[in-house]
């Protein structure tokens, strides 16, 4: 198994977790916008513990352990229980004192607001209180109630990703100084990125993550960055050129299949051509338009190019541990 994994832990199985996080945020809001507010906040529940399922699983779970998950051979822990083991370790101890905020308690409240609708804990917790009709609808009161669940929900997750992972918003420009291939990200993100994150909290907290983050980001990722801003970026040319190296190498690695005897697990490889705003690449007038621009594009290939992968593992351990294998699967855009 080790052939697939990655430095720190992070190799393809572990982040299965907040896959399936990003589906359960997507089912989400595609019940809120159809006037199903209750299964909509039933689908927030479960986002929000998948999420936090995907920090504990980090550590200090083993790989052993994480493959007896992926055979069905362990339970997944209560949430219960990985608030238990979270709020045990020494980093987000020191999240909550930097921040003031008890994450573990405010974990525990918010998880105890979704489950009162998930199990209908009052009159207007019911599927038909929340829309104003038996009838699937749209109703904005219920969509706020819903929306502000959303956001909530998003902030505490952004905040326990933080903590687990505090390079998150060291902004480093990685892809003007080094390229789309072979980059050294290492969870790191480029600035935009940075800011995409920090709107969704409040100024005050923004501050108090960032100190957090500038206290331990070294601790998950051993690199002294002095004399980082010094080095040039890179010319919008070779930019370019880095990136339809990164898109060519991937396309000659996985082409989209995974081959197990008469079983064939498919997916749609994400290409610049098939993203709308790759249209525009050619267009960028300056290294960092182009890594704004180029950046979502990699995001969806990265996460395909990851399941990918993280089913390659699965198979691999099923093989091994001589289980059989059912499921053909394909992917979609």
């Amino acid at each position: 198994m080790t052939i697939y994994r990655f430095p720190h832990q992070s190799y393809y199985p572990y982040n299965l977790p907040f896959y399936e996080a990003l589906e359960e945020l997507n089912s989400a809001v595609i019940l809120a916008f159809s006037g199903q507010y209750k299964s909509a906040v039933q689908h927030l529940r479960f986002l929000f513990e998948l999420a936090y399922f995907g920090i504990h699983m980090f550590s200090p779970l083993t790989e052993e352990q994480v493959q007896k998950w992926l055979l069905g051979n362990e339970k997944t822990p209560s949430f219960r229980h990985i608030l238990k083991d979270i709020e045990g370790r020494s980093r987000f101890k020191s999240l909550s004192t930097t921040t003031g905020i008890d994450i573990t308690e405010r974990c525990r409240n918010h998880y105890d607001e979704l489950s009162g609708y998930v199990h209908s804990r009052g009159f207007q917790t019911l599927g038909t209180t929340m829309r104003g009709t038996t009838i699937p609808s749209f109703d904005s009161e219920g969509f706020r109630i819903w929306a502000d669940l959303f956001h909530r929900s998003v902030q505490t997750i952004t905040i326990g990703i933080i903590g687990q992972f505090p390079q998150t918003l060291q902004r480093l420009p990685l892809y003007e100084k080094f390229g789309f291939f072979q980059t050294p990200r290492g969870g790191f993100l480029e600035p935009f990125e940075v800011d995409e994150i920090e709107q969704i909290l409040e100024p005050e907290l923004v501050l108090n993550l960032r100190l957090f983050s500038n206290l331990h980001h070294a601790e998950v990722f051993p690199v002294k960055w002095e004399g980082f801003d010094k080095i040039p970026n890179l010319s919008l040319e070779t930019l370019k050129s880095t990136f339809e190296d990164y898109v060519r190498i991937l396309k000659l690695a996985g082409a989209g299949k995974i081959t197990d005897n008469d079983k064939v697990w498919l997916t749609d490889f994400i290409t610049p051509e098939d993203v709308d705003e790759s249209k525009q690449l050619g267009n960028a007038k300056t290294s960092e338009e182009f890594v704004l621009r180029a950046t979502p594009i990699v995001r969806q290939i990265n996460r395909v190019n990851e399941l990918i992968l993280a089913w390659a593992y699965t198979i691999n351990l099923l093989k091994q541990k001589k289980a059989p294998i059912h499921v053909t699967r394909k992917t979609t855009k």
